[in-house]
């Protein structure tokens, strides 16, 4: 925790500009005490923690509002306050009793949280259905490691998706004092992105945040090559760990005689770019050869794959087919389309 009160109720912050040395001086006269319980704090000063207050061991509030923090998830509150210190009158750690609980940073009507623990998905709906009964809008800002600008596949985990929104994935980094965006999410797998990382130090950031710039049909393209070396790396995969007719793919692959490292390059792309439960190839492969063209119906009757998913390839197949354009000319259509872009 960064607040707290005093003997006299008034309200003391721990922010950048006060020292330990007049931290330690303070500690030796003053108590410190829970803005939410109004139970007595402890004011810690490491050497190399970040100073903040803490509850005596066993505190019922520190079990139901405060969390374990770590001097990351310290720094970061710390930094953000003091970029909406800049903007306005932010509060830190604003304690709300009509649903107990606690955003890290309460600015206007926003209520930032700087995320360095896991969450639960239940946890994470509670507080924001918290918030929205109160009419303040939640502002996740999960912590994300270093990254540098550019195009690439990242792992994002199912804990870490829930903090996407639309299209982005805003995260922060305390120790670099950097925004990250990662935008134009493409999904490969359920866990794996291309992504566009966009790196925005703190002292560039602008409130509203800054939205990052569309992918341009240069990005895309580059973007597909990643595609197609990931789903070149897919097929090797299969070949060398599946097991012959035992396998559903392999089977249906081995039965129509064809060869996965031949396939037309129409097989395995992405379509709707949402999120892909499996990879594209094995069930495109399956409609491409023995439902398309007009087979969405009956393809549905046999395989559980989203509609739009399955109306997306059928339309992009039936576009390669009669228009004299090329195969990712396509897809960046149907990318903008999706993303809503136009």
């Amino acid at each position: 925790m960064l607040v707290a009160y005093d003997e006299k109720r008034q309200f003391i912050i721990l922010d950048t500009t006060m020292n330990r040395e007049q931290l330690r001086q303070a500690r030796k006269t003053q108590h410190y005490y829970c803005p939410a319980c109004h139970q007595a704090l402890q004011l810690k000063i490491g050497t190399k923690n970040t100073p903040h207050f803490a509850h005596h061991k066993q505190s019922a509030c520190s079990h139901y509002f405060s969390e374990n923090e770590t001097t990351t998830h310290i720094a970061g509150k710390q930094q953000l306050y003091d970029f909406f210190s800049q903007l306005g009158a932010p509060q830190l750690e604003a304690y709300l009793p009509q649903i107990q609980q606690r955003p890290d940073i309460l600015y206007e009507r926003t209520a930032i949280e700087f995320q360095y623990s896991r969450l639960t998905h239940e946890r994470f709906l509670e507080r924001n259905a918290g918030y929205a009964s109160i009419n303040l809008t939640p502002l996740w800002l999960p912590y994300s490691p270093s990254k540098e600008n550019g195009l690439a596949i990242v792992s994002l985990s199912h804990d870490i998706q829930k903090y996407r929104h639309n299209d982005t994935l805003l995260t922060y980094n305390p120790n670099t004092e950097q925004f990250i965006y990662y935008s134009a999410l493409i999904s490969m797998t359920a866990t794996q992105f291309l992504v566009k990382i966009t790196v925005l130090p703190k002292q560039h950031q602008t409130w509203p945040f800054r939205t990052p710039r569309l992918l341009t049909r240069d990005e895309f393209e580059l973007f597909m090559q990643l595609w197609y070396e990931q789903r070149r790396k897919l097929i090797q995969h299969y070949m060398r760990y599946r097991r012959g007719t035992q396998d559903m793919l392999l089977r249906f692959v081995y039965e129509r005689r064809l060869a996965l490292l031949a396939l037309p390059e129409a097989i395995g792309v992405p379509t709707d770019f949402d999120v892909e439960v499996q990879p594209a190839i094995d069930w495109q492969i399956i409609y491409y050869y023995d439902y398309f063209p007009q087979g969405v119906d009956a393809f549905l009757v046999q395989h559980d794959i989203s509609r739009v998913k399955v109306e997306a390839y059928e339309q992009f197949l039936q576009q390669l087919y009669t228009r004299k354009v090329s195969q990712n000319e396509l897809l960046y259509s149907q990318f903008i389309a999706f993303k809503g872009y136009n």
